[in-house]
């Protein structure tokens, strides 16, 4: 009986990590740029160790507008550079080390950029570019704007699945059919 080699054996392709962007902070105010902050700290530290295998995470912080902390950084000089409206940063891992490398303008290490190049990072083609979105952002540009953004960017909102899959769910059983009951009963929305 003739045995196969390793080499003729096929070959299973590596499963690809699906690319998680988690979006938070605020454009508008510091108290919920803060809050969301702390927000998606704790959501990603919660997950990160179960799921390290199965996704890959990336980071981008929305600053407010009138933040001081990029002149502040560089002496003064340099603010311009990344204009007067909300900004982008791109930390990459949730510690305060990184958070505070990134927020500094890329003459100083960091990743700081305006809103356009922000953007275009996380548009198709960009080099930040992500499967799906999870919105850590409380603020009202954040719960609106924001997310309207990254709609027309396809970056599909892990949030807005879930209402979609909810609201089936719910449709399904006002029709009689069987559904999966959720936590704590019916899946009505």
């Amino acid at each position: 009986m003739a045995r196969a080699s390793l080499a003729s054996a096929p070959r299973i392709a590596p499963v690809k990590r699906l690319r998680v962007l988690h979006v938070f902070g605020s454009s508008t105010s510091a108290y919920y740029s803060d809050l969301s902050t702390n927000y998606a700290a704790e959501s990603i530290a919660a997950t990160l160790g179960a799921t390290a295998d199965r996704f890959e995470f990336v980071f981008a912080r929305v600053h407010p507008r009138g933040d001081c902390s990029v002149a502040a950084a560089l002496g003064g000089g340099a603010a311009g550079s990344v204009g007067a409206g909300p900004t982008w940063s791109f930390p990459t891992a949730m510690d305060d080390e990184a958070l505070a490398l990134a927020a500094l303008v890329p003459e100083a290490g960091g990743s700081r950029c305006g809103h356009s190049v922000g953007l275009a990072r996380l548009a198709q083609g960009g080099d930040l570019r992500c499967d799906v979105v999870v919105p850590h952002m409380f603020c009202f540009e954040g719960m609106t704007s924001y997310r309207a953004l990254l709609d027309l960017l396809e970056v599909r909102d892990v949030d807005r699945v879930e209402v979609r899959i909810t609201r089936g769910y719910s449709q399904r059983e006002q029709r009689g059919r069987n559904v999966p009951a959720g936590e704590g009963g019916s899946c009505a929305v």
